[in-house]
C-alpha cells in the first residue's frame, strides 16, 4: 500500500483514512496509521489520543514495533505520555520477546532482564 494516488501526486489524507479503514487484525496498518498522525512529533489533543489508541491496537495485535514505541513513549513521557514504567516494561518486553533490538538495546540500557517473563 503506498500513500500516493494513481497520478504518483502524494496524497497523505488519502492514506490515512485508508490506514484508518484497515481491519482491526492487521497491526502494521494500524502502526502505519497512528504514525501518520504524528508526524514531526506535533500532534493535537485529538490525534494524539487517536495516535494512542491505534499504537496500542498494533501492539496488543502483537506488532512488536507498536510495542517498542508504545514501551518507550510509556518510560520516557515523550509527546505527553503520563510515565509508568510498569506498562513500558511490559511492552518492550513483549517487543524483546519477539527479537526485537532496539526493545532489547533499551531492555539492556535501562538494566532490565527480559527473558525471564513472557
Amino acid at each position: 500500500m503506498t500513500d500516493q494516488d494513481i497520478g504518483g501526486h502524494l496524497n497523505k489524507k488519502k492514506a490515512k483514512e485508508l490506514f484508518k479503514q484497515a481491519d482491526k487484525n492487521v497491526s502494521v496498518l494500524k502502526l502505519r496509521y497512528a504514525f501518520s498522525l504524528a508526524e514531526n512529533n506535533i500532534l493535537n489533543e485529538t490525534d494524539r489520543t487517536e495516535f494512542i489508541n491505534y499504537l496500542t491496537l498494533a501492539a496488543d495485535n502483537g506488532n512488536d514495533k507498536a510495542q517498542f514505541h508504545l514501551g518507550e513513549l510509556y518510560l520516557t513521557g515523550e509527546l505527553k505520555f503520563q510515565y509508568n514504567k510498569v506498562k513500558g516494561e511490559k511492552y518492550l518486553r513483549q517487543a524483546a520477546n519477539k527479537g526485537n533490538k532496539k526493545a532489547m538495546i533499551l531492555y539492556d540500557k535501562n538494566y532490565i532482564s527480559y527473558n525471564w517473563y513472557k
